[in-house]
């Protein structure tokens, strides 16, 4: 889990899935999808971006005022 600034906290999971939420009302705001196995870790490293790593082997680098998806790179070890 990481705090992604003032309002919001991520978590992941062995669902796939990234899940962005209120740190106010602990509400789901939204949902990143795109790995294709369980996403083991996360980490901020920008103001605006996060990158997370899966068992698929790739890492994947997201967007969290857009909640996309900005890159990817395949066969990660």
């Amino acid at each position: 889990m990481i705090l992604l600034d003032d309002t919001r906290f991520a978590s992941c999971s062995g669902d796939k899935k990234i899940n962005v939420y209120s740190l106010s009302s602990f509400t789901l705001i939204s949902t990143m999808k795109g790995h294709k196995r369980s996403v083991y870790d996360i980490c901020k490293i920008s103001n605006t971006e996060i990158i997370s790593c899966s068992s698929d082997q790739t890492i994947k680098i997201w967007d969290t005022l857009t909640y996309k998806c900005d890159a990817t790179i395949d066969n990660a070890h």
